[in-house]
């Protein structure tokens, strides 16, 4: 009779679990965009407007988190009281719950990538290599259900589409099934009410974090999958024939589930108890074994900010904006807002950090900060000065520090040098001295880009020059062998995009359209040096704008 009660409170918990799933999903789904540029931006949108929406989305990650846990214990439950069987006839219910699984897995799965942040991103492109290398069928699974080679914006529609309707309606409907095995319970009803109590309460207490937005070019090292699937991670870590016999035994054991209500009648004695006991402890171990590692570590489940991390991201985001006074800053303050406070929540975490000389001081530019970030969103119109006032406050956060200003640069205004006008061209011409070897020759490459991205006094001889050597690079494809290290086609495109930059920065008529320019001639030269490598000592791009 107790462990009726047990199993019936579990059941009432998870009915629970599954209806504040689904209502929390959708009202997630009433302020959440399904775009790669926009998803991110508006959850934090959103969340900054009503911190209402951040708890409930904290409360929608405990409460999947919650349904896979009571999932499993529900049957556990079972499995040890051996109730999946009623006399002669199978208990539904056994079903129900295994069927449960793979639709709560997949739920967690499609909804970490909502998110668009680091995590979500570049742990979803390390979950697409693991179903990718499934034998046979893997290819096909991740066109089925990524659709794409590539986390891309078919792959968000297609999560979000599964995650906020396709896979709510099929819950709702597992729901019903399960309420119906058991109407009116008090066991059920008691579990609800504490399952209720207990995720209200881990939700306002314990508030899940979102990191800034995917940058696919940065990739993390210490991606973690859901807890759930983390005694499947750790497994690889013992090796390959452990970890290809526990994956194994995950199979059969999935196998075993379906058909053990079968063939339970037939046999004696209590392996199937010490079984399923075997594989709860082998998972828990797992389990604890990875969270140990991480918070020995510091990473992963564990991860603390780090300052000079966090800094320098900051410093990035404030390189994107460019100068006060450009056209345009205000539609880039609005992309880089999210990102801005998302970095001041883990530069608050920060304030007991060893190295804050002030901590009343650090929380007081982080709330100032904080304000200044949110007239982005609220006045585009004055962005320019918002950008002036916000940085205003971070050379202050940086002599109160102490701060090395070539780690973490404030940008100054811009220069009146540009745009060039043509009387600025007078009595110039375009070098004729081009090196013999390619090393010398990006040497002066990056010192007439550096003359321009300074906009110094030689800015429109160093145009000229620069694209005289750009003009010069296309024979030393063949003369330098560079067929041997990279492709043809990079390089020409290479050649094509720098042209395309000298021109911008010539016919430009506002200082806006000449960092475009420089913006342009840093990527194509940025994705010329991957593609080959690079002597840094001979060519080591200085990021635009700085």
């Amino acid at each position: 009779m107790k462990g009726a009660r047990i199993e019936g409170a579990l059941l009432g918990a998870l009915i629970c679990g599954l209806v504040l799933v689904v209502c929390a999903t959708w009202v997630f789904a009433l302020y959440y965009v399904p775009s790669i540029d926009d998803a991110h931006s508006s959850i934090v949108y959103a969340e900054t407007a009503s911190p209402f929406l951040a708890t409930l989305r904290s409360f929608r990650w405990f409460a999947e988190s919650g349904v896979m846990t009571l999932t499993i214990l529900a049957i556990a439950t079972m499995w040890l009281r051996r109730s999946y069987r009623a006399g002669d006839r199978i208990e539904m219910r056994w079903y129900l719950l295994l069927a449960l699984v793979p639709i709560a897995g997949l739920y967690s799965f499609t909804g970490q990538l909502l998110l668009m942040d680091q995590d979500a991103y570049h742990g979803t492109v390390v979950r697409m290599g693991i179903v990718e290398s499934v034998p046979l069928i893997g290819p096909w699974i991740r066109d089925m259900l990524f659709g794409s080679a590539r986390v891309d914006g078919t792959t968000l529609t297609r999560f979000y589409a599964l995650h906020a309707i396709v896979l709510p309606v099929i819950m709702l409907g597992l729901l019903f099934a399960l309420y119906r095995r058991r109407p009116r319970d008090p066991a059920v009803i008691a579990g609800a009410i504490v399952a209720s109590a207990l995720l209200v309460a881990l939700a306002a207490l314990f508030p899940r974090p979102i990191s800034i937005a995917a940058r696919p070019e940065t990739p993390l090292a210490d991606v973690r999958p859901e807890w759930f699937f983390l005694p499947l991670s750790m497994a690889l870590r013992l090796g390959s024939v452990a970890g290809t016999c526990i994956h194994i035994g995950a199979g059969v054991a999935a196998i075993a589930l379906i058909v053990w209500p079968f063939i339970a009648p037939k046999l004696k004695g209590n392996f199937d108890r010490v079984a399923m006991c075997g594989a709860l402890a082998i998972h828990l171990s797992l389990t604890a074994w990875g969270f140990g590692q991480d918070a020995k570590k510091g990473v992963g489940y564990f991860r603390t900010p780090d300052l000079e991390a966090v800094m320098t991201e900051m410093g990035k985001v404030n390189e994107r904006l460019g100068y006060e006074g450009q056209l345009g800053a205000s539609e880039r303050a609005a992309e880089a807002a999210a990102d801005l406070l998302m970095l001041l929540r883990e530069v608050e975490q920060l304030a007991d950090h060893g190295d804050v000389k002030d901590r009343k001081r650090w929380l007081e530019w982080c709330a100032e900060s904080r304000e200044r970030v949110i007239e982005f969103w609220s006045k585009p119109r004055d962005a320019d000065a918002t950008l002036h006032s916000l940085r205003t406050l971070c050379d202050d956060c940086h002599k109160l520090q102490e701060t090395d200003e070539n780690v973490w640069p404030i940008l100054p205004h811009p220069p009146d040098r540009y745009p060039l006008s043509e009387d600025a061209f007078a009595n110039l011409a375009p070098t004729s001295d081009i090196p013999a070897k390619l090393k010398n020759l990006m040497k002066h490459m990056h010192q007439a880009y550096d003359e321009l991205n300074a906009a110094g006094p030689g800015s429109a001889q160093a145009l000229l020059d620069l694209e005289a050597y750009t003009k010069a690079l296309a024979p030393y494809f063949e003369s330098e062998g560079m067929a041997d290290v990279g492709k043809r086609e990079v390089w020409d495109q290479t050649i094509r995009d720098l042209m395309d930059a000298c021109r911008m920065i010539r016919q430009a008529e506002a200082a806006p359209q000449v960092y475009e320019g420089l913006q342009t001639a840093h990527i194509a030269c940025g994705a010329c040096h991957t593609e080959f490598g690079v002597d840094d000592d001979a060519a080591e791009l200085a990021p635009p704008r700085k």
